[in-house]
């Protein structure tokens, strides 16, 4: 596929696209675009139900605030004490951080991302790298320190709806 003319490579994708969203339809019977939007559509539901979920649970919320106090004093942000993004805090810390270097050496936010957020890679060399290996592995294991209670009570069950979005999705 990789190898064919331009104009049959888009033609070949159109039908894969139309293929995929009909495949999608008959077997789970949700209505897509294309893969993009398959996956637009799984995020999104699974972000509705965790949110619903956990987010409204008054005992993850009280160790949630242990979790965030605990990295405050570590000096750490927590933009938010809500357990799905206390979750996600470290994660998405460490790729905008990627992505703020990659920005600072040119890279170029693709056109095609338009209105969705986007992570960038940086190339850069191993030992320019180094510092930042390192710096996400003291803030990993300040993450384990902290979060222990709060990672113990949370991972089961985020997982748990995880399964449950992809078995609605076909993906189970």
């Amino acid at each position: 596929m990789l190898a064919l003319p331009e104009k049959k490579h888009k033609a070949y994708r159109a039908a894969n696209e139309k293929c995929f969203a009909q495949a999608v339809k008959s077997a789970v019977g949700k209505r897509v675009t294309s893969q993009d939007d398959y996956y637009r559509q799984f995020n999104a539901a699974l972000k509705k139900l965790t949110t619903r979920e956990l987010d409204s649970d008054r005992g993850l919320a009280k160790v949630g605030e242990s979790f965030g106090t605990c990295l405050k004093e570590k000096d750490y942000e927590v933009p938010s004490a809500k357990p799905s993004a206390l979750a996600e805090r470290g994660r998405e810390a460490f790729m905008q951080a990627r992505t703020d270097v990659a920005k600072e050496r040119g890279v170029k936010v693709p056109a095609k991302a338009k209105g969705r957020k986007v992570h960038l890679i940086p190339s850069i060399k191993p030992e320019e790298a180094k510092p930042y290996l390192d710096k996400e592995i003291t803030a990993a294991l300040d993450d384990l320190a902290c979060g222990k209670e709060f990672s113990a009570a949370y991972s089961p069950r985020a997982w748990k709806l995880h399964q449950q979005v992809a078995a609605d999705f076909g993906r189970a």
